[in-house]
């Protein structure tokens, strides 16, 4: 039989959550442009390994079409999408 949750105890679980989300907004802030560029390049790129999108909407395709010049532009262009 389950114990019922007190207040002190959910309250603690807060307290930890919160710490966990305060070190991992601090680790974000802390992490260089260059390696949070990597990161976005790396996650954009994995897409291939998803079902195509049909049909993108006007705006879509723009924004594809953006990232594609944006990825060519810094270096990146093996991992280069329609």
């Amino acid at each position: 039989m389950r114990r019922p949750l007190l207040r002190e105890s959910a309250n603690e679980y807060r307290r930890r959550w919160q710490a966990v989300h305060d070190a991992d907004i601090q680790e974000i802030r802390q992490t260089p442009l260059e390696v949070k560029l990597r990161q976005l390049s790396v996650l954009v790129g994995s897409a291939s390994l998803f079902p195509e999108q049909p049909d993108l909407s006007p705006q879509e395709s723009e924004v594809l079409h953006r990232w594609n010049r944006l990825r060519i532009h810094y270096g990146n262009p093996s991992s280069r999408r329609n």
